[in-house]
């Protein structure tokens, strides 16, 4: 049987929380439909991350540094939190006024299985957001798909399809988003596989289109709107 799940959301290993969020967010669907892996191991939006720290000392300043991230109680971390620990309370102390109080912070947290992040709280829960307003034929996803990749754009980046005049024919833009939106200013849709935005004022005008891709060039075909006008 095949394996149906997708790249390693850890590879390469990260540390910083910014970076992670990002690479999270860029696969949401794959957490969402369970075919998400992070250090090999299958995630969803509940699991919990976890990473440890430890400080060094420099006189008036002081450094902090974590480690990569683990899946909290399945990833066997090894000697890190030991290891982190150690080297917190030789080195950490030599900071003042805060290294001892920074030290203590990391040593607690270690001690405590590392400092831990859910998920689902890192990209936010996006349910509130998801209408399917507009749908790709087949080969509209596929030209997307092959135009992202080609612009470099990552992963799970997004369609937006924007819609300019009041009454039909209307002009119909697609571009592309590196990362979907949770503001609540758009419905955040799927279609083939691929997350597609529209502005929230614009879901009336929009919804039922079914954009098609021919001839090298974006179709819209505004026969299936759900709105007569």
């Amino acid at each position: 049987m095949a394996d149906r799940h997708g790249p390693d959301l850890n590879a390469p290993p990260v540390a910083d929380e910014a970076e992670l969020t990002a690479r999270l967010l860029r696969s949401r669907h794959t957490i969402q439909d369970g075919t998400a892996l992070f250090n090999g191991v299958p995630i969803h939006d509940q699991t919990v991350l976890t990473r440890y720290e430890r400080v060094t000392g420099m006189i008036f300043i002081y450094r902090w540094e974590y480690s990569r991230y683990f899946v909290h109680e399945i990833e066997d971390p090894g000697t890190i939190p030991r290891d982190y620990i150690i080297h917190s309370l030789l080195w950490g102390w030599w900071s003042f006024p805060w290294g001892p109080v920074r030290t203590l912070k990391a040593v607690f947290t270690d001690l405590s299985g590392g400092s831990r992040r859910r998920v689902i709280d890192l990209i936010g829960d996006d349910t509130a957001h998801r209408d399917d307003i507009v749908s790709l034929t087949e080969k509209a996803a596929e030209a997307a798909r092959r135009e992202m990749a080609e612009r470099g754009f990552p992963p799970g980046s997004a369609v937006r399809v924007d819609v300019h005049g009041a009454r039909r024919p209307r002009r119909y833009e697609v571009t592309y988003d590196e990362l979907p939106a949770t503001s609540g200013r758009d419905w955040i849709g799927r279609s083939h596989g691929i997350p597609v935005l529209v502005f929230k004022k614009d879901a009336p005008r929009l919804k039922g289109l079914v954009v098609d891709f021919q001839d090298g060039r974006y179709r819209f075909d505004e026969r299936t709107l759900a709105s007569p006008e």
